[in-house]
């Protein structure tokens, strides 16, 4: 998710022009806070309760190292903040204000109930606003390609957070996430939706965009949300040694596509 939010913040910057600002500091500053971010909260979870995944069990053998890394992110953080632009920097402090309060009641309230089924709500939406939203706030101008787009990868990231909860509630015995409550068949009937959502958006752009750059990247944005629908049509295929989230993460490099 990390190599994915650079790239995808880069697609976003060069919109809708492909003229657009592209800050290098920021890009490296995005992959830090997401490392940061999805490190935390696998480590959250490993003191609410035992590593569930292969990941969270990686994370918990080696967490006094990734402290470590965390701390060095933390000061090369705090450095490069005195040379983002104002605006990036504004967005960043907001979204890492946010990002915080909700770790925080995550780790107070023990991951109970709906709150830890919000998880599959909120880690989409900050994820879309850090990514899309720092790249466009630097741009000169705000433009209906940039909001629209937007949108579509916010829906992208919001299919791959439930994709990847729909796989793990074929085997958790237990937990909160939104599939687990909703059931298979419910989750399934989302999942199409935001599908078809995604390649409506993405299509009206190709149609109603003056510029061609947009339509590059409308036609990634389909790739990746397609292939990510193409994965939890047959879920028997990816289960074996957690494929699926491989393949899943690997779809946030497509943007090399129009690198």
């Amino acid at each position: 998710m990390v190599a994915g939010a650079v790239v995808s913040y880069r697609m976003a910057a060069h919109l809708p022009d492909y003229h657009g600002r592209f800050y290098w500091l920021a890009a490296a500053v995005l992959g830090m806070v997401v490392f940061g971010i999805y490190t935390l909260d696998h480590l959250i979870d490993n003191r609410i309760a035992p590593p569930r995944t292969a990941r969270h069990q990686f994370k918990h053998t080696h967490r006094l190292l990734l402290f470590q890394i965390l701390a060095v992110l933390l000061v090369l953080g705090v450095v490069a903040l005195f040379f983002l632009p104002p605006s990036v920097l504004w967005w960043g402090l907001g979204l890492a204000f946010i990002t915080a309060i909700y770790l925080f009641g995550v780790f107070r309230t023990g991951g109970r109930g709906w709150f830890e089924a919000l998880k599959d709500v909120a880690v989409p939406l900050v994820y879309a606003l850090g990514v899309w939203g720092a790249a466009t706030i630097a741009q000169p101008a705000l433009t209906w390609e940039m909001l629209t787009l937007g949108g579509v990868f916010w829906l992208i990231a919001q299919q791959n957070i439930l994709l990847v909860a729909y796989f793990e509630s074929f085997t958790a015995e237990e937990g909160h996430s939104l599939p687990i409550r909703w059931g298979e068949s419910a989750t399934r009937r989302v999942l199409q939706i935001i599908f078809w959502g995604v390649v409506l958006l993405a299509v009206a752009t190709v149609i109603f965009t003056s510029y061609r750059y947009p339509v590059r990247v409308a036609v990634v944005l389909i790739a990746m949300a397609g292939g990510q629908h193409w994965l939890w049509q047959h879920p028997e295929k990816w289960l074996t040694n957690a494929r699926y989230r491989n393949l899943s993460e690997a779809v946030f490099l497509l943007p090399l596509l129009v690198w």
